[in-house]
């Protein structure tokens, strides 16, 4: 292949790759606020839930309090 018809090919793959990133990155801020969200609700639930779902008080307080971004491995491999 010519240098010149790579030199075409290029600009596409950028945007190419731009636009898997920008999908990428949207992905994971749905993530993110989804996981915020539960965070959120598992505040809301009383004591008898939480020791159902093997939390105490305690422990759904700190999990409340992780930061935004503050997303399990698990959770991003979505």
């Amino acid at each position: 292949m010519s240098s010149i018809a790579s030199a075409r090919l290029q600009p596409s793959r950028r945007r190419a790759s731009l636009g898997a990133g920008v999908r990428y990155l949207g992905r994971k801020i749905a993530v993110a606020l989804m996981v915020r969200a539960e965070r959120r609700a598992l505040m809301s639930l009383d004591q008898a839930t939480l020791k159902d779902l093997g939390f105490n008080k305690g422990q759904a307080d700190c999990e409340a309090s992780r930061t935004f971004w503050d997303v399990p491995m698990d959770r991003l491999r979505t």
